[in-house]
Parts: C-alpha cells; sequence; structure tokens
C-alpha cells in the first residue's frame, strides 16, 4: 500500500483548476439562479459519486434558499427515491432510471444539472437527450475528456483532468460556489 503525498494531490488539483473555463461556471450559476427566482425546476442527477454530491447540492440549496433568503428553491434530485430507482431499472433498465424520472416531471422552464465525471454514463446521456429534444436548458459537470456529455450541454462546467477523485472534489466546489453565490 502507498500513502500519496498529499501535497502532490493538491498541486495537481490546483494546476487542473487553473485550466477551467470559469466563465461556464458563473453562467451556469446564473442559469440556476435565474430558474430559481421564477420557480421552476433545478432537476439534478448522476451515479456514485457524482449522485452523492447531487444529494449534497439540494440538501444545501434547499435548506439555505428558504432558511438565508425566505425563497423556496424547487431543487429535485433524481437519486434521492431507491424504490423509484430500482422499479425502472428492473422494469426498463438501469440506463433509463433518470430519463423515465425527467418523463414524469420535465416542464418547460426546469434545467437539468447532469453530473459524470467521464461524461459517458449512458442513463445521464439518455436523460439529456431527452431534455434537450424538450428545449430545456442543461448544465453538465464532466471531467476526463468529458465524453459526449460535454457536447449536449449548454453549460459545460468541465474540469479537464483524468483522476475521478479530484473531478468529483471540484463538482462539490460547484455546489458551493452556487450556494455562497445565492444563498448567502
Amino acid at each position: 500500500m502507498k500513502i500519496i503525498n498529499p501535497q502532490d494531490y493538491i498541486a495537481n488539483y490546483i494546476k487542473a483548476q487553473s485550466e477551467v473555463d470559469y466563465s461556464e461556471v458563473v453562467n451556469a450559476v446564473e442559469l440556476i439562479r435565474k430558474t430559481w427566482i421564477a420557480g421552476h425546476k433545478i432537476i439534478a442527477f448522476g451515479n456514485g459519486g457524482s449522485a452523492l454530491n447531487v444529494q449534497h447540492f439540494m440538501n444545501d440549496w434547499v435548506k439555505s434558499s428558504f432558511v438565508n433568503k425566505n425563497i423556496p428553491f424547487n431543487g429535485v434530485s433524481l437519486v434521492d427515491n431507491v424504490g423509484l430507482l430500482s422499479a425502472y431499472a428492473n422494469d426498463f433498465s438501469y440506463e433509463e432510471v433518470f430519463l423515465m424520472q425527467l418523463k414524469a416531471i420535465l416542464a418547460p422552464g426546469d434545467i437539468i444539472i447532469a453530473v459524470s465525471g467521464s461524461g459517458s454514463s449512458e442513463n445521464v446521456i439518455k436523460a439529456v437527450e431527452f431534455a434537450n429534444e424538450r428545449k430545456n436548458k442543461v448544465i453538465s459537470l464532466t471531467g476526463f475528456n468529458g465524453g459526449s456529455l460535454i457536447k449536449l450541454s449548454n453549460f459545460a462546467v468541465h474540469f479537464p483532468l483524468n483522476d475521478m477523485q479530484m473531478t468529483e472534489d471540484f463538482h462539490l466546489q460547484f455546489g458551493h460556489i452556487v450556494m455562497k453565490s445565492l444563498f448567502e
């Protein structure tokens, strides 16, 4: 077992952060703000660590918007209902667990936040394609080369590093940037 050098981890992270297009971050935050104020849904989803980041986002955003601004935040995480996820996976396929939920709730003016470290998760891609067909705006959070998701997004918040853990670190920072920008 090799213990990594924490300074190297942080140095690599900082180097990758310097290559991020921060105008996409600002544009994504502004789209979330406009959607929130208009009362539309902000719907987010992802797999694995990305799913947990989505849960963290919604926890922070929904609570902070009401507690700090007294304005309800219509945030929806498609990863929270295990029964619904497993029903769609069983009755259709895992590739359709987010698509089927979107078909039931996506309305005009709602936005999508699709989180995929690789940018290639099939269930995320299918849901984003549906949102695009419906003309809903899509924010993606990706890493690595962005996969096909980066090309399907209106705003692509891309962390250009081939490291899943650092990508997930950056995505969590995005969630905190949204929270501090809108709700403090």
